[in-house]
This record gives C-alpha cells, sequence and structure tokens, in this order.
C-alpha cells in the first residue's frame, strides 16, 4: 500500500530503481541502508536482483592530484571511495588485477 492504494507493478519497479539508486549513492552496506529505511533485507535483495541498476549510472573522469616527492615517485588512483597508492614502478599487469577488483567493488 501507498498512501491507502494498491501500487501496480511499473510503479513497484519506479519505486524500487528510486530507492536502490538511492542505496549505491549512500555508500552504505544494503543491512545499514535497510536498517535505517526500515526495508526487510530479503525484499531488498529481491528487488536489487530484479532490477539491475549500475552502482555509478555513467562514468565520469576523476581528478589525479600528483604529488612531487624527492625520494621516490609514487602514483595516486581514487575510484569511487577507494584510493590505490603505488610505485611508479609496479607491474602493469598487477596493478590492472588491482584495479578491476576496486572497480567491480565500489
Amino acid at each position: 500500500f501507498l498512501g491507502g492504494m494498491l501500487m501496480g507493478q511499473t510503479e513497484k519497479q519506479a519505486l524500487w530503481k528510486d530507492r536502490l539508486i538511492h542505496f549505491h549513492e549512500s555508500g552504505q552496506t544494503a543491512k545499514e541502508w535497510c536498517n535505517n529505511h526500515h526495508i526487510n533485507i530479503h525484499t531488498f535483495r529481491y528487488w536489487k536482483r530484479k532490477i539491475q541498476v549500475p552502482a555509478d549510472p555513467a562514468p565520469s573522469w576523476v581528478a589525479v592530484e600528483v604529488e612531487e616527492r624527492a625520494s621516490q615517485s609514487s602514483i595516486h588512483i581514487s575510484i569511487g571511495r577507494a584510493t590505490i597508492e603505488t610505485s611508479e614502478d609496479v607491474c602493469p599487469e598487477h596493478l590492472a588485477n588491482v584495479l578491476k577488483v576496486v572497480q567491480a567493488v565500489c
């Protein structure tokens, strides 16, 4: 019920799509978000599977700050909430694997 009226399937999908977008933007775990919004975790997981909402709706460029150090050069990479710091002589394949994992999680 929403305002005393039964919701149709289209309205439910729109409501849950909006909720899932807000969840992704919150940075919270599913359990935290559900507790804060008084939503059953099983219902949340059902709709999360049913409606695929990308964590980041549109790819965007991220500002990178380059910091000069006299002793050793390093690279700082930010993806979502994660920041990776590595030396400039890191193995490219290893860095690529790390970035894939971080991007999938963030």
